[in-house]
């Protein structure tokens, strides 16, 4: 199965800038999210981002990198920006891994793609969940509902009945992903912050992927960022 990952990555984050470039035993975060990428079969491997400190960086430690200063707005816009700049075919598929996700499970981005490529004519996008572990549901951890075969109900930053962790990956094939990105934004993306609720806003089906690979945080917040650092520590061969 033939796959691309680009990985948007830019310094003016809203809870916590310059993030990407904060160091995590060692190395950047960037760094540790493109090696997720590359423990998986893709094709190919992409940053893309708004800054040249992050493109120097990426180009340091052998990555392949796309710079762009246009102002948009959103990261499925970013990536689907890189999609044709990189040429891809409308039916290639396309996995966005945000770059704050510096221990997500490369078997889980690999499942989340089977799983994907399985139903591809079927749904319109795919993305990655775990189940929640201990009661504290922080603003910044996003929540996805899920119906009876695996749709996603409904996204939200505030705490919802019978949810699951929301990860930072999703997966379509590049023609829909132009579709996704030029989609007119909505009422409830703009109060969320969420813009994969544009996508159910508009009747689009996203398929969720429950994985029970051990992944650590996500980063977007000082707090997280502490946790993943010592999350780090604790796994010395990350």
């Amino acid at each position: 199965m033939m796959y691309t990952i680009i990985i948007p990555a830019r310094l003016g984050s809203t809870r916590l800038p310059n993030k990407m470039l904060e160091d995590i035993a060692g190395k950047p975060m960037i760094q540790h999210t493109w090696e997720r990428a590359k423990e998986t079969y893709a094709k190919n491997v992409c940053v893309v981002t708004d800054s040249q400190e992050i493109a120097d960086i990426v180009d340091g430690f052998g990555g392949d990198c796309l710079v762009t200063h246009l102002p948009f707005p959103n990261g499925t816009t970013r990536v689907a920006w890189a999609a044709k700049k990189l040429d891809l075919s409308p039916m290639h598929i396309v996995v966005n891994l945000q770059g704050d996700e510096p221990f997500i499970s490369s078997k889980a981005i690999m499942d989340m793609v089977q799983d994907f490529s399985v139903r591809q004519f079927d749904v319109d996008a795919g993305t990655l969940a775990v189940e929640w572990e201990g009661d504290i549901r922080a603003h910044s951890d996003v929540k996805v509902v899920v119906d009876n075969y695996g749709y996603a109900i409904m996204f939200s930053r505030e705490n919802l009945p019978c949810s699951f962790h929301h990860m930072g990956a999703y997966v379509y094939r590049a023609g829909v992903l132009e579709h996704l990105a030029n989609a007119e934004e909505c009422d409830l993306e703009k109060a969320e912050g969420l813009e994969q609720l544009r996508w159910l806003y508009y009747r689009n089906r996203i398929y969720v992927h429950i994985s029970k690979e051990e992944m650590g945080p996500g980063v977007d917040t000082i707090i997280e960022l502490e946790e993943a650092k010592e999350w780090a520590l604790q796994r010395k061969n990350i």
